[in-house]
């Protein structure tokens, strides 16, 4: 009964959550501007208007946003720390997932290019990304492998994200619209 109305508080203050961070994320837009282009801020905020930069408007508010959730609930008796692990992997790569084939299928399927549809998609991939990590926060304790697994997955796409800021290839995801 008290794990259940645990999780029932939780889903409540994530969907609260996917608004702060579609707000977080809607303002990291401006950040490379309100820095000056400073070049490690770069690494951070988007520096152009290709698909691939806008992924850091999701990326980097759910990461942050997990590693305090981690700190605050790596004791708590309801969570196990590889189900958090692997919660912030899944609504980080589903979020990033839905962004892009969102803006794909729009734009390529439909010949639409729309702002508001863009925008519209940050929020929708964060919302999904947090509902999927709100199932594996809630469902029995996963193997730490899959722990190791995700974080791995997460630092590798920490890295590829600032590499490729710096370093886009000619792949169509890197281009500036």
């Amino acid at each position: 009964m008290i794990r259940e109305k645990y999780f029932d508080n939780l889903k409540t203050k994530m969907l609260i959550w996917s608004v702060l961070l579609f707000v977080i994320g809607g303002l990291a837009h401006f950040g490379f501007q309100i820095f000056n282009n400073n070049f490690f801020i770069g690494s951070i905020f988007p520096v152009n208007e290709s698909v691939f930069e806008h992924l850091k408007l999701a990326f980097y508010p759910l990461l942050i946003w997990w590693i305090v959730f981690f700190l605050k609930n790596k004791n708590n008796p309801y969570l196990s720390k590889q189900n958090i692990v692997v919660s912030a992997c899944v609504s980080i790569f589903v979020s990033m997932l839905f962004i892009v084939s969102f803006h794909y299928t729009i734009e390529g399927a439909f010949n639409v290019s729309n702002v508001i549809l863009d925008i519209s998609s940050l929020y929708i991939g964060l919302l999904l990304g947090l509902f999927c990590a709100y199932l594996i926060l809630k469902s029995k304790p996963i193997p730490k492998w899959l722990g190791y697994v995700s974080l791995i997955l997460i630092i590798v796409w920490l890295i590829a994200t600032i590499f490729f800021t710096y370093n886009p290839p000619n792949l169509p995801i890197f281009i500036e619209k």
